[in-house]
């Protein structure tokens, strides 16, 4: 197996990353092993590189707006925490981000169960 490292890129800076493709590519590989903001050109922040880990390791991601935060019990990310300490919208946002995921992986678990035991899927309305 190896490492994985998830990345999420913001779509309004693809003109800069074609642009600066090896400087994009660069930045990724640089940021693979502590996490963090990837700048290509003139734009600061067209990707954000979460921290790699072992493929054998389950990890699970929330993104809104132009951020991407692991949902880790540890809460590792110490640069993300300093960013948003003290936001009361960003403790609501992740409030209401939890609840939707909870309601997302119970949706998930259900219809998983469905298939495994040879059920159709269902038709989505």
């Amino acid at each position: 197996m190896g490492y994985n490292t998830a990345v999420l890129i913001l779509n309004d800076a693809w003109g800069q990353i074609l642009d600066h493709p090896e400087e994009f590519v660069k930045g990724l590989y640089e940021a693979q092993h502590e996490g963090g903001d990837v700048g290509v050109g003139f734009h600061a922040n067209v990707a954000h590189v979460m921290k790699t880990a072992h493929a054998d390791v389950y990890r699970v991601y929330i993104t809104h707006g132009n951020w991407i935060i692991e949902i880790d019990p540890g809460l590792r990310d110490e640069k993300f925490l300093a960013r948003y300490r003290g936001q009361p919208y960003f403790r609501k946002l992740i409030d209401e981000r939890c609840r939707w995921v909870g309601a997302a992986l119970r949706e998930f678990r259900r219809r998983l169960k469905r298939a495994l035991d040879g059920k159709p899927p269902e038709e989505i309305l």
